[in-house]
């Protein structure tokens, strides 16, 4: 852990150095009353294109950190043996264990890496699912939004729908190649397919 602690604090430094923030003043502004203001050292600013890289990579090592205190997650058993234990999406981390108490493992070493790092979790955006060992029925998929329920029926023929109107442009073009009717395919049709509502 030490390496990538001084890692992070060279790449601080660097993103410095460069007048990302060097020289810059802030002042805090709370219902209309401003207070005095303070230098900033590190950091970028708001709006920055670096912004979201620099954070993906700061949330790396911290969940890195979550990782090196336990082995719990899902096993997942292709070619070789795979441990599962984050899914990430931008900001948004999904942590996954078979059993529960693998779960609140990784929770707990979330929330001490969190402390260690300064970070703090918000508790209003923070979900748990569990799944028991019951499977749902065929034919009916959860979307979304919690309690609504779709027909495969009702997915299928938006995919067709979306497929139709792609005929013209796309499937009967001889100038596209298949690997770009393809994309086309898992771009509209195969999204449409899993991901539409009723």
């Amino acid at each position: 852990m030490a390496l990538i602690d001084v890692k992070i604090n060279e790449m601080a430094n660097k993103v410095t150095e460069f007048g990302m923030v060097k020289a810059s003043m802030s002042v805090a502004q709370f219902e209309g009353s401003v207070f005095g203001s303070f230098p900033i050292s590190s950091g970028v600013k708001q709006g920055c294109v670096l912004a979201p890289t620099l954070f993906g990579i700061f949330f790396s090592v911290v969940l890195a950190t979550v990782f090196d205190t336990t082995k719990d997650g899902v096993y997942i058993y292709c070619r070789k043996r795979i441990l599962v234990r984050e899914l990430l999406f931008a900001d948004a981390a999904a942590l996954v264990s078979h059993p529960s108490e693998g779960l609140q493992n990784l929770i707990d070493a979330l929330i001490n890496a969190c402390r260690k790092f300064g970070l703090s979790i918000r508790l209003s955006k923070t979900e748990i699912l569990a799944q028991g060992r019951n499977e749902l029925p065929a034919g009916i998929f959860f979307a979304f939004e919690p309690g609504h329920c779709i027909n495969n029926a009702r997915r299928i023929a938006k995919a067709s729908g979306v497929m139709a109107k792609h005929s013209n442009h796309v499937w009967e073009n001889t100038k596209l190649t298949t690997a770009n009717k393809i994309l086309v395919y898992s771009t509209c049709i195969l999204s449409t397919l899993l991901y539409s509502r009723a």
